[in-house]
């Protein structure tokens, strides 16, 4: 996702780092109540400056505990807009404001599962 769509900045930082083991990208997709279905996301993202504030919860996401950053999927339009109302922001986890919880059963070891 990154090589193709991620701004020329995000992916000259990212990409070489993920290529030689430095650094690890996970998925957020799930969510509690709805689970991997990108048309009823919960998550908002609302501009805020120049940028944009993500605002729910995510669950199951592989990789969650031991990620540096994730692509994070997002509601930016209206729920009635299904899927189409939705958006990926490429989400360094070092920020403030961004808990990570560790999941303790079986899918955890493989993935990281949190």
């Amino acid at each position: 996702m990154l090589a193709e769509h991620a701004s020329p900045e995000i992916a000259q930082e990212w990409l070489p780092q993920v290529a030689r083991g430095e650094k690890i990208i996970g998925l957020g997709l799930t969510e509690p109540r709805g689970g991997s279905d990108a048309a009823n996301l919960i998550l908002r993202a609302e501009k805020s400056g120049n940028g944009y504030r993500l605002n729910g919860e995510k669950t199951s996401m592989s990789f969650s505990d031991q990620c540096d950053a994730a692509v994070i999927f997002a509601r930016t339009g209206k729920v009635e807009d299904g899927a189409r109302g939705v958006s990926a922001f490429f989400v360094d986890l070092a920020q403030s404001g961004i808990t990570r919880t560790h999941f303790d059963d079986i899918g955890t070891k493989p993935v990281g599962r949190g």
